[in-house]
């Protein structure tokens, strides 16, 4: 609003320590949900239309991305993976194999190893064997990969649901 009108804000950012609130997968999961449905209102208001009516493309571009974008790809994420594994169903009832799906030339005959996910582990990967040592590293990143998972497919599933569920209300 502010900006609309041409004004600007100095912005501090302080640095300080509380208690660790959201420590707990409850408190994790409230607060997500707040995030994505305040988020779902933020694109039904008139403040955000007038913003990205009268602003240049890299200032509508970082308000996209760092408000409702965010929210948007991982609501698209959340979708094509769940659309991704019904396909694989499919194909297993009716009896395709990744070999057969191959000889018909599919991109789907490739399992997906190396996503973007694993990928973005690699620089947790080298913080690891940075401070633990090579072996201790990689056995400490082997050992929670599996269970960060599925937290990080709860999480996203989580802000997906809170996220399409505000818009509908």
């Amino acid at each position: 609003e502010m900006f609309g009108r041409g004004e600007r804000v100095k912005y501090v950012e302080y640095i300080q320590q509380q208690k660790g609130r959201e420590s707990d997968l409850l408190g994790a999961y409230t607060f997500e949900a707040k995030l994505a449905s305040g988020a779902a209102q933020q694109i039904r208001s008139r403040e955000i239309y007038s913003l990205n009516g009268n602003s240049h493309l890299f200032y509508r571009l970082s308000l996209f991305h760092g408000t409702l974008g965010f929210y948007l790809t991982n609501t698209l994420m959340c979708y094509s993976i769940d659309l991704y594994i019904y396909t694989l169903i499919m194909f297993n009832v009716a009896g395709i194999t990744f070999n057969r799906l191959g000889v018909l030339g599919s991109k789907l005959s490739v399992p997906w190893l190396l996503q973007l996910g694993l990928i973005q582990a690699v620089p947790m990967l080298i913080e690891l064997t940075i401070q633990m040592g090579v072996i201790e590293g990689v056995k400490y990143f082997v050992r929670n990969l599996i269970p960060s998972m599925f937290f990080f497919i709860f999480q996203l599933k989580t802000k997906a649901y809170y996220f399409v569920s505000s818009l509908g209300k």
